[in-house]
């Protein structure tokens, strides 16, 4: 498995607490093609505080792509992602095939 760091952002909590949330592109190869996944790093100065990883969410790196910058976008924490996912799953239901839209 291989990640790709696509964003990266500063954030406080309510402590004024400084953290950099890192959000990464994760490929994998299976022996159809590649699986792209997801993954979320929360860090401050003493190190890695969170993960949390996705790893199979598509064969189509355009559509992972779009997820990751949606949690870029709202900020979400690692401890968050699986419940974003699941919403996300959701909404992909209803959505009809008019293609993909800009998440931001």
């Amino acid at each position: 498995m291989r990640k790709t760091l696509i964003y990266k952002k500063r954030v406080q909590d309510e402590t004024g607490r400084e953290y950099i949330l890192w959000y990464s592109l994760v490929i994998r190869v299976a022996e159809h093609g590649r699986i792209y996944g997801v993954e979320i790093e929360k860090t401050n100065e003493y190190g890695r505080q969170e993960r949390a990883l996705i790893a199979g969410i598509s064969e189509e790196k355009k559509e992972t792509q779009y997820f990751l910058e949606r949690l870029w976008c709202g900020v979400a924490m690692p401890a968050e992602l699986n419940a974003l996912y699941d919403d996300y799953i959701g909404e992909k239901e209803w959505q009809d095939d008019r293609g993909i839209y800009a998440a931001c």
